[in-house]
């Protein structure tokens, strides 16, 4: 489960989808429209807590 300060995340549409990643500042390298949302921390993984 995601640890997040995000609220009101929007529901996906046929436009558009949520990611999570660990290095996540490449995606614009394969998702020219990618567009940053907020950050959130991985409960139990590594450093996350």
């Amino acid at each position: 489960m995601a640890n997040s300060g995000c609220r009101d995340v929007p529901g996906p549409d046929e436009d558009s989808f949520l990611y999570f990643a660990y290095a996540s500042n490449l995606i614009h390298l394969r998702n020219p429209s990618a567009a940053f949302f907020c950050v959130a921390r991985l409960r139990g993984n590594g450093e996350g807590g």
